[in-house]
């Protein structure tokens, strides 16, 4: 199987626009015009929707045109979206069936004005338009490019960080949730969460222990609580169902030993009386006689071991 073929016949398809589907920041709250759930519950970690009522209707979600052709290129996206110069689907493969390669156009690169022997497709094309339109800059319009274009980068950068920290407590959330009946809670596990007591980079906060005032540095938990890279406002999701720093049931010894075990509670103290009150409790009190077994009954009467009244007459 071709290249082609095989990109054609997975999922999703580059091919097929119903594989996918546009999103945009209103999706995580309002949902996908073709389902009716919630963002928060049906993006997965890879952004895919994925319908909670009906399993099969999923879309691999892509940026919306509105965000802008610098933000679509980063993301995987149907060919029907795609304006050139993009590595995530075949335009670049000889089997893409728009290839020159394939005899399906293009044209002869030329050297100095001397045709060659290779052939460009319509992203060397793009790549070369870039190339020219960069060369005839005067050096303060290449300035302001170069400035607006980081720019642009700092704030797909962030964009990312933004997701990457909603997609985790997200799919948190549909884990814990797995079993749990409408209108239940997840079950809190009494153990610490990795990212507070691992040696995890990323985002860092300080915790005071209210009785030793001890302070510890640790990572944050994203589906616990953590600040948002853009708004620098403090999210709270509480998905996770692990323990945290502050919660009930912490204990700062975690913070050294990831091991460390909280001593088992102790069983309450036997009333000094019980003893007294208990069947048999008097010193030196003769246990009772175990009771005698009953006679057997029959037809001919009660018998007994004596012989003497084994008569029935």
């Amino acid at each position: 199987m071709s290249t082609f073929e095989a990109n054609t016949f997975s999922w999703p398809s580059a091919h097929y626009a119903a594989h996918w589907m546009p999103w945009d920041d209103a999706c995580m709250a309002n949902g996908l015009r073709l389902c009716n759930c919630c963002g928060h519950e049906a993006i997965t970690a890879n952004r895919v929707w994925q319908c909670a009522n009906r399993p099969e209707k999923r879309w691999q979600l892509y940026p919306a045109p509105e965000l802008g052709w610098a933000v679509q290129k980063r993301f995987d996206h149907p060919i029907s979206e795609c304006r050139g110069n993009c590595a995530f689907h075949p335009l670049h493969l000889a089997e893409y069936p728009g290839a020159p390669q394939q005899g399906h156009g293009g044209w002869l690169w030329t050297v100095d004005g001397v045709a060659t022997s290779g052939t460009a497709s319509f992203a060397d094309f793009v790549d070369l338009c870039h190339e020219e339109a960069a060369a005839a800059e005067t050096a303060e319009q290449r300035a302001a490019r170069e400035a607006k274009h980081q720019a642009e980068l700092a704030e797909l950068e962030l964009a990312g960080e933004v997701m990457k920290r909603e997609i985790y407590a997200t799919d948190v959330k549909q884990r814990t949730m797995r079993g749990v009946g409408r209108g239940e809670k997840p079950k809190m596990i009494a153990t610490p969460c990795k990212w507070v007591i691992g040696e995890f980079e990323g985002d860092k906060v300080t915790y005071t222990d209210p009785t030793t005032g001890k302070k510890y540095r640790h990572a944050e938990c994203w589906a616990h609580e953590y600040t948002d890279p853009r708004t620098k406002k403090r999210e709270c999701p509480h998905t996770c169902n692990r323990l945290h720093p502050g919660q009930a049931g912490w204990h700062s010894e975690w913070f050294t030993n990831r091991n460390w075990k909280p001593a088992a509670p102790a069983p309450p103290a036997a009333h000094r009386f019980v003893a007294a009150l208990a069947p048999n409790a008097v010193r030196g009190q003769a246990a009772p006689k175990k009771p005698a077994a009953p006679k057997v009954a029959s037809r001919f009467g009660a018998l007994s071991d004596s012989e003497e009244e084994l008569s029935a007459w």
